[in-house]
């Protein structure tokens, strides 16, 4: 999975492009996966779509929505790329023997 990095986020900007492959590979509509996962026909297509924010329920929806399709939503807390200012830092440090 890809992502956008943010300062301190990391934005999956294809998070909602996963859960609709599946299920479309499943051959599921929106409705039924809503159904399934207690989520309205809206807000699994908002989904579908990404054009939700990031937020508690979202990912309440998201866990929903993966239970819906046989799957677990799990996050990975990964480090941040280095900035480049931070990048600089380290190389004049490591220039000095620090």
């Amino acid at each position: 999975m890809t992502g956008t990095w943010v300062r301190g986020v990391a934005v999956m900007t294809d998070v909602a492009a996963v859960g609709a492959e599946l299920r479309t590979a499943r051959g599921l509509s929106q409705r039924e996966v809503g159904r399934s996962a207690g989520l309205s026909h809206s807000e699994v297509s908002r989904m579908d779509l990404g054009s939700e924010l990031y937020s508690d329920a979202l990912v309440r929806h998201l866990a929903a929505y993966a239970a819906a399709l046989g799957y677990t939503l799990r996050f990975v807390l990964v480090a941040d790329p280095p900035s480049s200012d931070e990048k600089s830092a380290a190389r004049g440090l490591a220039r000095e023997g620090l």
